[in-house]
């Protein structure tokens, strides 16, 4: 039985050597001796290349245009030959002690698809401001909310046709809705599976740079390809509900205008922001971003039709 370690990122030269070096510690503390290291770089503009480079064992593919997760697990496929593929973000440091738990030489995988909780170290300007668990949980359960750190057997991959690579953003959510669908949610274990080196979502530079590049549209996109999957429902309905607000209003005024309506929204929001618990000096900025991510739901759930990514285009590095 061989597992395959595949590793995906762009410009990660911060953390690809605690990465990769995780990766090489689960290999000599499990006694692993079938195995392959594969990293798929998106085309980074600095040096991470050249640290992976480095190491003996490692399979470097380097995508050359318009790169996203999705093709770049994809590829790592394409090129691995492990019967369990353990897919990793390069910003992740994966913790041996929660791999052992999940995967040993005579069972395979505890699982079919599996991962564990994570730890954020946020960092502003390289400097930790934050260091807590991402889904705290308390128990094992069972979830479609994958991440970028699994492990799933190479015949369920095959079944389910790995990720769609239209998806630039919720691709491992839509791959977690699928296998729901066919009756294979995923596993995550309450124990953190790695510390993730990772800058805040709401982080000021990062959240306009996904604003100007559209990502936020892809969350609408994830909604309309699996409207007929059950699982997806009770996440929409509860999540979105100040859009759903904003839309039924919007229609009532189509028919008779209404100004009283329109008072329903910001309530809706300020309780929205109430129950994430956040502090009241960040209310103007989280209404706003509750706001954006309303218009951005509109306009990917009835204007937004992406191409699907066909030809990928790469080179071997390594």
């Amino acid at each position: 039985m061989t597992i395959s370690f595949i590793i995906i990122g762009k410009n990660i030269s911060f953390t690809i050597n605690r990465c990769i070096d995780s990766v090489i510690k689960i290999i000599s503390e499990s006694n692993i001796n079938n195995y392959e290291i594969i990293y798929i770089d998106s085309n980074s503009s600095d040096d991470s290349i050249k640290k992976a480079f480095v190491y003996k064992k490692i399979k470097i593919y380097k995508i050359l245009k318009h790169p996203n997760a999705a093709i770049a697990r994809n590829l790592g496929f394409n090129k691995s030959k492990g019967d369990i593929l353990f897919f990793i973000d390069g910003d992740m440091e994966i913790i041996s002690d929660t791999f052992k738990e999940l995967y040993s030489l005579q069972n395979g995988l505890k699982y079919p698809f599996i991962s564990g909780d994570w730890i954020d170290y946020k960092y502003s300007n390289n400097i930790i401001i934050e260091k807590k668990k991402y889904y705290n949980l308390t128990e094992d359960e069972y979830q479609f909310t994958t991440g970028g750190l699994f492990l799933i057997n190479r015949s369920l991959w095959s079944k389910i046709g790995g990720m769609r690579t239209l998806f630039r953003r919720s691709q491992d959510l839509d791959l977690g809705l699928r296998l729901s669908k066919i009756g294979v949610p995923l596993l995550r274990v309450k124990e953190p599976l790695s510390i993730h080196h990772t800058i805040d979502y709401i982080d000021t530079n990062r959240y306009f740079n996904d604003l100007l590049n559209g990502n936020f549209l892809y969350q609408g996109l994830l909604y309309k390809y699996n409207i007929f999957n059950t699982y997806i429902y009770s996440k929409f309905i509860f999540k979105e509900l100040t859009f759903f607000s904003l839309l039924l209003i919007g229609s009532f005024n189509l028919f008779s205008i209404n100004p009283k309506l329109f008072f329903v929204y910001p309530i809706i929001l300020f309780l929205k922001f109430l129950y994430k618990k956040e502090s009241f000096n960040n209310l103007p900025g989280h209404i706003m971003r509750f706001i954006i991510h309303d218009i951005n739901l509109f306009i990917s759930l009835f204007f937004f039709w992406p191409r699907n990514s066909k030809e990928v285009i790469y080179e071997k590095v390594k």
